[in-house]
């Protein structure tokens, strides 16, 4: 389950990426750190779950944690909350 939380985690980056890119001017950023720095600027509303989610994936990833079905279930909730609030930013 490691390897979904990883993939939820970088689903909502991309979702985070392509709103950025659509402010005048675009903001690209370059590293992690960058980006929740933005996100917390930018899209506080958010920010929590971006955080949460981002740390549960690099806890997976690097910390050799495993994942649990409640785990996976939490980030879900968290990316569905980025993705709603994204969805409706970009229209």
């Amino acid at each position: 389950m490691d390897w979904e939380v990883t993939t939820v985690f970088y689903s909502a980056l991309h979702y985070v990426d392509a709103f950025l890119s659509t402010l005048t001017p675009p903001i690209h950023p370059r590293g992690h750190k960058y980006r929740r720095k933005i996100v917390s600027s930018y899209l506080r509303p958010i920010a929590y779950e971006y955080r949460k989610l981002n740390a549960l994936s690099e806890t997976a990833r690097y910390r050799r944690y495993v994942v649990t079905s409640s785990d996976l279930a939490l980030a879900d909730k968290w990316y569905a909350s980025i993705k709603n609030l994204l969805q409706t930013k970009v229209k």
